[in-house]
């Protein structure tokens, strides 16, 4: 029996089978599934977004490094929680100077390592 079917490239091929059982396969048996592409491939656009995502962590992790405990860094000082309210709302404190947002060398205390910054 003669069959149309698809090549590798995808043209339509007549393929020539001589016995009937060979004729008789189900169609989804004969078709090949598209090779998905490997994710070994490199791929400059991925690398390129790793990096500026790695950048943006590097950079946050140096804003809130040697912070006291509870504060935050804001544009311009930072916002620190001081405690909570009868509702259990946090009471925060918006503090300008950097001194006072984060550890000095040697300072021990609420907020602070052992070791200071």
């Amino acid at each position: 029996c003669n069959c149309n079917e698809k090549d590798a490239h995808g043209k339509e091929v007549v393929a020539k089978y001589s016995s009937d059982a060979e004729c008789k396969i189900p169609a989804r048996m004969k078709r090949t599934t598209a090779q998905r592409p490997s994710q070994n491939v490199r791929d400059p656009v991925r690398e390129r977004a790793q990096a500026n995502y790695a950048a943006v962590v590097n950079e946050l992790n140096e804003k809130f490094k040697g912070l006291k405990e509870g504060c935050f860094p804001r544009p311009k000082g930072c916002l620190c929680v001081i405690g909570k309210d009868k509702n259990g709302r946090d009471i925060t404190e918006r503090r300008m100077k950097d001194r006072d947002c984060k550890c000095q060398p040697g300072e021990r205390g609420k907020g602070c390592p052992v070791g200071g910054a």
